[in-house]
Protein backbone atom coordinates (compact mmCIF):
# COMPACT_ATOMS: atom_id res chain seq x y z
CA UNK A 1 0.00 0.00 0.00
CA UNK A 2 1.08 3.45 -0.90
CA UNK A 3 -0.79 5.39 0.43
CA UNK A 4 -3.98 6.34 2.66
CA UNK A 5 -6.83 8.69 2.22
CA UNK A 6 -9.17 10.29 5.13
CA UNK A 7 -12.16 12.32 4.24
CA UNK A 8 -12.06 14.77 7.34
CA UNK A 9 -13.73 17.53 5.74
CA UNK A 10 -16.37 15.56 3.12
CA UNK A 11 -14.49 16.44 0.22
CA UNK A 12 -14.20 12.97 -0.88
CA UNK A 13 -17.86 12.02 -0.05
CA UNK A 14 -21.52 13.39 -0.15
CA UNK A 15 -22.59 15.11 3.51
CA UNK A 16 -25.59 13.24 2.54
CA UNK A 17 -23.80 9.79 3.52
CA UNK A 18 -22.84 10.81 6.84
CA UNK A 19 -19.93 9.61 6.98
CA UNK A 20 -18.52 10.76 10.13
CA UNK A 21 -21.74 9.45 11.97
CA UNK A 22 -20.79 5.65 10.69
CA UNK A 23 -17.07 6.60 12.11
CA UNK A 24 -18.54 7.16 15.30
CA UNK A 25 -20.11 3.98 15.88
CA UNK A 26 -17.56 2.16 14.70
CA UNK A 27 -15.30 3.45 17.21
CA UNK A 28 -18.12 2.62 19.80
CA UNK A 29 -18.25 -0.74 18.65
CA UNK A 30 -13.99 -0.64 19.39
CA UNK A 31 -14.39 1.01 22.36
CA UNK A 32 -16.98 -1.74 24.04
CA UNK A 33 -16.14 -4.89 22.50
CA UNK A 34 -12.08 -4.53 22.57
CA UNK A 35 -11.39 -1.74 25.21
CA UNK A 36 -14.55 -3.81 27.11
CA UNK A 37 -16.18 -0.32 28.32
CA UNK A 38 -19.65 -0.02 29.07
CA UNK A 39 -22.08 0.63 26.16
CA UNK A 40 -24.13 3.28 28.30
CA UNK A 41 -20.86 5.51 28.71
CA UNK A 42 -19.01 4.90 25.50
CA UNK A 43 -20.54 7.67 23.32
CA UNK A 44 -20.18 10.55 26.16
CA UNK A 45 -16.70 9.04 26.89
CA UNK A 46 -15.75 9.47 22.88
CA UNK A 47 -16.56 12.23 22.75
CA UNK A 48 -14.91 14.11 25.88
CA UNK A 49 -11.46 12.12 24.68
CA UNK A 50 -12.33 13.70 21.16
CA UNK A 51 -12.34 17.37 23.06
CA UNK A 52 -9.48 16.68 25.73
CA UNK A 53 -6.87 14.42 23.29
CA UNK A 54 -8.22 15.86 19.45
CA UNK A 55 -8.45 11.93 19.15
CA UNK A 56 -11.03 9.38 20.31
CA UNK A 57 -8.32 6.06 20.91
CA UNK A 58 -5.54 8.64 22.77
CA UNK A 59 -8.18 8.85 25.27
Amino acid sequence: MKAILFDLDNTLYPVECDLFSLIDVRINRYMEEVVEIDPTDVDELRRRYWQDYGATLQG
